[in-house]
């Protein structure tokens, strides 16, 4: 399993990398942020972890790295405030932490992550089927009324897959981040807002008027039953 690590600072590229290869990750570093997205290198990396990115306009290379890639991306942010949080989540980050941040607990996240996107077998999933909604796991894509497929992130698969499994039913919002991510995070309800939104945006759908996935205040998210 590899990991493209970036960072302006090479000591603490070096201290975060020491404690993935402890992991028993392979990495490879990149100085900066933009540089490492711009040779990204598509099916040979798992993940990408980008330490204090000093990118003055974050939330639009994030979205940068997300349309040429599905693969994790981690961001460890030094005084960030809470609408750079948010504005990186929506943009399809998939875990954010707080510096400073030990080491080990951040190669434990990225193991984790990487681990639930390769452990998940999707050829090995039925079809989900619902509404005109379809869900194939072999190819990861969901289409709408027979229309082109769209491909998701493993995320985004992982949170409709989960959702389309138990149609009609609340999947309570702490359940929700256990079974997609794999742990519970300060701030993680922000991280599961944000994938239902990049998720609603490729459905086609909205907060306000679901046609598929309901939010309810509170308590979570159900993917609608329109016999229910």
């Amino acid at each position: 399993m590899n990991v493209v690590i970036s960072g302006d600072d090479p000591e603490e590229r070096d201290v975060y990398g020491f404690a993935l290869k402890l992991a028993g990750l392979s990495v490879l570093q990149r100085p900066r942020l933009a540089d490492a997205i711009r040779r990204w290198p598509e099916g040979q990396a798992d993940l990408l972890l980008a330490v204090r990115p000093s990118a003055d306009d974050l939330p639009v290379v994030v979205d940068r790295f997300r349309a040429q890639s599905q693969a994790p991306l981690v961001l460890l942010l030094d005084g960030a405030t809470s609408q750079l949080h948010l504005q990186c989540i929506r943009a399809g980050a998939d875990l954010l932490l707080n510096l400073p941040m030990e080491p080990r607990l951040v190669a434990a996240y990225c193991l984790n992550l990487i681990r639930r996107g390769a452990g998940l077998s999707p050829a090995a999933l039925p079809t989900l089927e619902i509404e005109g909604l379809k869900l194939a796991p072999a190819a990861r894509t969901v289409s709408i009324r027979q229309g082109e497929p769209i491909h998701l992130t493993p995320l985004e698969f992982r949170l409709l897959f989960l959702l389309m499994s138990h149609r009609g039913q609340v999947i309570p919002t702490e359940e929700l981040i256990e079974r997609v991510w794999g742990y519970a995070e300060t701030g993680s309800r922000d991280l599961a807002r944000g994938l239902v939104s990049r998720l609603r945006t490729k459905l086609d759908d909205t907060a306000d008027s679901p046609r598929f996935i309901e939010t309810i205040p509170g308590v979570g998210y159900r993917l609608r039953d329109p016999h229910s």
